[in-house]
């Protein structure tokens, strides 16, 4: 990236969605890109006239065809990418209803999603491991 370029500043918002599977805490992360094997949770940017909630709740069901109810807001967390210097904001989620994913991406932005036990997690984008990280401690209590 040309340093001299300026970066715009972003949101966005999403949701950790988690279940309880076969007695084992279960994260769903999805996985945007076919070439590159790095996962994360769902989320976008915000819209217009919307809340972070609002846009969690939007970018979750887009992403993954789930109806969630937000619990505790996350840390944010920061990333550059492309022409972008973004902040992350989200929420532990849980799933109302069917939790098998079934995306209405319109935007494209899924290749993959899955169930992830919180003790074989895959290969995160850098930047949302210590988000991922708080969120298996935080799910150890909760499921304990």
């Amino acid at each position: 990236m040309d340093r001299n370029k300026k970066l715009r500043k972003t949101t966005s918002c999403g949701a950790c969605v988690h279940r309880l599977h076969k007695g084992k805490p279960q994260v769903l992360l999805i996985r945007p890109y076919e070439h590159r094997d790095r996962w994360g949770i769902p989320k976008g940017h915000v819209d217009s006239g919307e809340t972070f909630e609002q846009t969690a709740l939007r970018e979750v069901k887009e992403e993954t065809g789930l109806d969630v109810v937000l619990g505790t807001k996350l840390q944010v967390v920061s990333t550059i990418f492309k022409d972008e210097d973004k902040d992350v904001h989200s929420y532990l989620a849980t799933v109302v209803g069917d939790d098998t994913p079934n995306p209405h991406d319109p935007d494209g932005e899924v290749y993959d999603i899955k169930w992830f036990d919180i003790d074989s997690l895959p290969e995160m984008h850098v930047y949302q491991r210590p988000l991922l990280l708080a969120v298996v401690e935080a799910l150890k209590e909760i499921y304990d």
